[in-house]
């Protein structure tokens, strides 16, 4: 039961963050989006789509640190119940 309730409160924890992050990326794309409609210049089109592809990269490889943490806890959650 220790082990169920260790792996709820991380999952709990890191779906937090990625949802926070899934809102940053939202954010930075509306920003590139208005950089654009208001034809604010390549340069600074080219800053906010940059802003978004960096915030995407972290995003993923946090969310394939999550898959990887994830299935790790599920494989000790299986082999202490066998």
């Amino acid at each position: 039961m220790k082990t169920s309730m260790r792996v709820a409160e991380t999952n709990a924890f890191d779906l937090g963050n990625l949802d926070q992050e899934h809102l940053e990326i939202r954010r930075r794309y509306l920003g590139l989006e208005e950089t654009i409609l208001r034809g604010l210049g390549l340069p600074r089109i080219l800053e906010a789509a940059d802003n978004l592809v960096q915030m995407m990269l972290l995003h993923f490889t946090h969310e394939e640190q999550f898959l990887v943490k994830f299935s790790t806890l599920q494989n000790r959650q299986r082999d202490a119940n066998i």
